[in-house]
């Protein structure tokens, strides 16, 4: 599968940030999912409740969706365990499991739509692409692919997206600025320690 040029791949949070802490709707599924993800990483540096980080990790609030951080988990859970007493590459195996997340989420939702919605009117705008065939290309995009843009992130970071792309002006290099508005938000996908 493609991934699309719109993100980087590492997507940390270090142990003194956190995402947006606005109050939204499925803000306490994120924090139980927060939760599930550190007592994971907890469990993984066979440390359990006694792991230094985590306080600080149940303190983080990061920029992905209840449904995709409970993926990751899982997934990430699933990995690491497999891998035994080997060598880890967690960077590789995060990448395997953000692609693996991506397929699990529904690409639907208000907020989804609206990030869309700033996504193809910056685009027609700046690039002169119809409006309806703008959202008719994102409609046909891989279900991963689509998550990426969309409900990877959650609606703070997806009004946060949105607020970037219908703030900056027009560039030669479209791609680049549309990606840096997803910079910020990818880069606090799941939290790890420094």
């Amino acid at each position: 599968m493609r991934r699309p040029s719109l993100l980087p791949v590492v997507f940390l949070v270090s142990c003194g940030g956190a995402g947006s802490t606005a109050s939204f709707p499925d803000r306490p599924a994120l924090v139980s999912a927060q939760a599930e993800w550190c007592s994971t990483l907890a469990k993984l540096e066979a440390k359990g409740a006694n792991w230094e980080p985590l306080a600080d990790c149940k303190k983080a609030m990061p920029t992905s969706s209840p449904a995709y951080l409970k993926a990751m988990t899982s997934c990430y859970a699933t990995r690491v365990e497999g891998a035994g007493d080997g060598v880890l590459d967690r960077g590789a195996i995060l990448a395997e499991c953000n692609d693996e997340a991506s397929l699990k989420v529904n690409a639907d939702g208000a907020l989804q739509s609206d990030v869309i919605a700033a996504r193809c009117e910056r685009m027609e705008k700046c690039e002169k692409v119809n409006l309806v065939d703008c959202k008719t290309g994102i409609e046909k995009l891989e279900t991963a692919q689509k998550a990426m843009l969309t409900s990877t992130y959650n609606p703070p970071a997806l009004s946060e997206v949105a607020d970037c792309l219908r703030s900056k002006g027009c560039s030669e290099d479209e791609e680049k600025v549309r990606d840096a508005c997803y910079e910020g938000v990818s880069q606090k996908l799941v939290w790890f320690p420094n």
